[in-house]
């Protein structure tokens, strides 16, 4: 997981073909802040599943006696994450602005 949960959360709610697609709304993540939203964890995956194959899944997971946890629901225009009893929200709109802009801005373009 490439920049930890918070950025991963973040970019589950970017579209990468044509501008905001929704938005994961994280429920409360325990730990200490930087390390939740920012750490890499090496054996730790965030994985979107629809709605009504969520069943499925989480017996998949306690078949393989993988450990798995519901953080939220992807949908809506904000992203809004909890962690140790504070929030974070923002607009998808704004955050995919700040991504596609991220790059070429970096190269002086």
């Amino acid at each position: 997981m490439a920049g930890g949960r918070g950025v991963v959360l973040a970019l589950d709610g970017l579209s990468w073909v044509g501008g905001p697609a929704g938005s994961p709304g994280a429920g409360p993540l325990a730990g200490r802040p930087d390390l939740v939203l920012f750490g890499e964890a090496p054996t730790l995956a965030v994985v979107s599943v629809a709605p009504a194959d969520a069943a499925a899944f989480e017996a998949l997971c306690a078949e393989a006696a993988v450990p798995c946890s519901h953080l939220g629901t992807v949908g809506g225009a904000s992203v809004e994450i909890s962690v140790a009893g504070k929030s974070l929200r923002s607009e998808v709109e704004a955050l995919d602005q700040v991504y596609e802009s991220a790059l070429p801005r970096a190269l002086g373009e």
